[in-house]
């Protein structure tokens, strides 16, 4: 029969990778509201590494202007973009938006040219609101250091749920 602590240890690992099975297949179904920016077009609104929560938004209901929605969308490349909703124009029932970056000196889109302007249905969500750096450690350059801090985490984990354990087994057979 196999130690208390190797059951223990076994049983959390299962735990863990059913957790984090479930939750990579959840990620799927449904849109996560957490994005980080990445860079700088959105200061002083935004900052880089700022964590930005946001829901998903009927584009019909984003507002426009200087002071318009902060809008997560997809440009034509699928990089998620977070800029301001500028304008709105309808053209045979669909809508298309001009956006642009609070920090950039021009619109995203040719504001004379409609046919460069973005899809409504490319809106992915509208900023509720944003949490200061809290988004630094899921940009692109720190993920390797956060992925190896969070294993760390999870072997720490499972050495204390076998090291008391095993010293109370070692006192024992004393």
């Amino acid at each position: 029969m196999p130690p208390r602590g190797l059951e223990a240890a076994v049983l959390t690992a299962l735990v863990v990778t059913l957790i984090a099975s479930i939750t990579v297949a959840a990620a799927g179904l449904a849109p996560s509201p957490f994005y980080v920016v990445e860079g700088r077009s959105m200061e002083p609104s935004l900052h880089l590494g700022d964590l930005v929560v946001a829901l998903p938004v009927n584009p019909r209901e984003v507002s426009v202007g200087p002071q318009g929605d902060v809008i997560i969308y997809r440009d034509g490349f699928g990089k998620l973009i977070i800029h301001r909703a500028l304008s709105r124009i309808e053209v045979g029932g669909r809508l298309f938006f001009l956006t642009k970056g609070d920090n950039n000196d021009r619109p995203d889109q040719d504001p004379f040219d409609y046919s460069t302007w973005l899809p409504g249905d490319r809106i992915v969500a509208r900023m509720v609101f944003a949490i200061p750096i809290a988004g630094y450690p899921f940009l692109d350059a720190y993920k390797p250091f956060t992925q190896a801090a969070l294993l760390a985490a999870l072997a720490y984990t499972l050495y204390l749920s076998l090291a008391p354990r095993a010293r109370g087994a070692r006192e024992r057979s004393r």
